[in-house]
Parts: C-alpha cells; sequence; structure tokens
C-alpha cells in the first residue's frame, strides 16, 4: 500500500492543486458528455480513473509554466484507449482506426472510422444477446472553468443484427475557434440488446456495454 502511494506521488510530482482541479472538472465533463451511450457508466469511479490520464496530459504540456499547464497543449494521444468500462474490456476495439479530416473552407473536421469487424465484441459475457448498436460519438468539452458546462455531443449510430461487419462510421463536427480551449474526445460505444418476441430490450447487463476514447483533439 505504501508503496503505491510512493509510486503515485512521484507520477504527480510537479503538478500544481490548480491542474489537478482543472484535471477533476474535465474528467466529470466528459463522464457527463458520454452518459448517454453507456448504461453502466461506473459510477463516480470513471471520473475518477480519467482524472489519471488527464493528469498525464497535463503534465505533458510544454508551452506553459507548471500552473498554467492544460491538457489542449498536452499530449493527447494519452487519452486514446481509455475504457469508461471497468467491468468489460475488448482490447480491439483499440485498433479501430479512426482519422480527422479538416475542411479548407470552414472551421469543421470530419471524425470517421474506417470499416471492420467487430467480433471480438462478442464472448460469453454477451453470447445471449441477439443484436448490437455502435456509434461514433464526438464531445466538446471546454478546458477553462467557468465556462459553459458542456458545448456539444453528435454521434452517428449503426443498428447491426445478425452481422459482424461494421460499416464505416462519420461525424462532422463544428469546432469551437478563437475562445476558450476546447477538448474534442472521439468514441466508440457499443450497446448490446435481446430481441424479445418482436421487440427490442438491452442486454439483460448493462455493464457489458462498451465505451472507449479512440481520438482526442483540441482546437
Amino acid at each position: 500500500m505504501l508503496t503505491t502511494i510512493k509510486k503515485r506521488s512521484r507520477a504527480y510530482a510537479g503538478l500544481r492543486p490548480a491542474e489537478c482541479e482543472r484535471a477533476g472538472q474535465t474528467a466529470r465533463l466528459i463522464k457527463t458528455a458520454f452518459t448517454p451511450w453507456c448504461h453502466a457508466m461506473a459510477g463516480i469511479h470513471t471520473a475518477a480513473r480519467l482524472s489519471r490520464p488527464l493528469l498525464r496530459v497535463i503534465q505533458s504540456d510544454t508551452c506553459n509554466v507548471p500552473g498554467h499547464r492544460s491538457a489542449a497543449d498536452g499530449d493527447l494521444q494519452l487519452l486514446k484507449g481509455f475504457e469508461f468500462n471497468e467491468t468489460r474490456y475488448a482490447p480491439a476495439v483499440r485498433g479501430v482506426c479512426c482519422r480527422l479530416l479538416r475542411s479548407d473552407q470552414c472551421d469543421q473536421v470530419l471524425v470517421k472510422t474506417d470499416g471492420f469487424m467487430a467480433d471480438v465484441f462478442w464472448d460469453r459475457q454477451v453470447e445471449r444477446a441477439t443484436h448490437y448498436q455502435v456509434a461514433l460519438v464526438v464531445a466538446a468539452v471546454p478546458l477553462k472553468p467557468g465556462e459553459r458546462s458542456r458545448l456539444y455531443t453528435a454521434a452517428t449510430e449503426s443498428l447491426l443484427d445478425s452481422q459482424r461487419a461494421v460499416p464505416p462510421l462519420q461525424v462532422p463536427v463544428d469546432l469551437v475557434v478563437d475562445t476558450t480551449p476546447v477538448l474534442y474526445c472521439a468514441a466508440l460505444a457499443v450497446s448490446y440488446y435481446r430481441w424479445g418476441n418482436i421487440l427490442s430490450y438491452p442486454y439483460q447487463d448493462g455493464r457489458q456495454d462498451l465505451l472507449t476514447i479512440l481520438r482526442a483533439f483540441s482546437a
């Protein structure tokens, strides 16, 4: 226990209280933005776990002095692969390609995945599910206290029944520029369902749902 505390202290050495507070605020906003796409987000633990990679992102900021560092200027790749659901983990989700296509004519980015096979989503934990919904969700979160708690979320969804091939998913995102730094997180959400007669029901245990950050960027 003491060794763990020492390692944690070394990992966060040099962080200022204001930076830790901002990381916690951002983590809570990200969790709020994505909650509608995960039936079983892990309560308060999600924000606490999400704070750790956010603190590492802040530490990686070399543009600003300690105390004024921001996630917007850090290595946002450190957020890639964050899994919102503690109870289930599918490694292949991290291998889904997520690209950004910036428009030359306006402040807009097309967030896009390639098509991929979703066999990894199916295992003994969800073998009784009959179909599933895959969504690409992009959430925009301000990185300065006092700004609007959430700017927006955008999503595209595909409901797949008796097939494993997921078509390409894409979401157009209007960037907020020349104001407060904004953190954009693109996540892949997978929800499981079962057919009961002619009605579709959420899978018996929502803890099997997946929600993983594929890409994070700032503008």
